[in-house]
């Protein structure tokens, strides 16, 4: 069995071109201004039915680290640009 509390202490994952930031409100910022403007074929193909307001975003973003039953992600170039997320 996975104990409930395995993603507790998400650390920040580097590669040689990109790095996995766990997400939570001070990440969440660089990922507010392009979701509620989501191309209508990334929301298709991700099953997003409907767009999301800023404070909304910025919930969610801020809460993540409380649910330690899963990672989410904001990933960043090794330049420092946000490239997305992965939850």
């Amino acid at each position: 069995m996975v104990p409930a509390d395995l993603f507790r202490d998400q650390p920040v994952l580097t590669g040689a071109r990109v790095r996995l930031e766990p997400l939570d409100a001070v990440t969440g910022e660089h990922i507010i201004e392009p979701l509620p403007n989501m191309d209508p074929e990334v929301r298709r193909l991700t099953g997003t039915h409907r767009e999301f307001t800023e404070e909304e975003l910025r919930r969610r973003a801020a809460t993540r680290p409380a649910h330690h039953d899963r990672a989410d992600w904001v990933v960043f170039s090794e330049h420092g640009a946000c490239l997305g997320t992965v939850p």
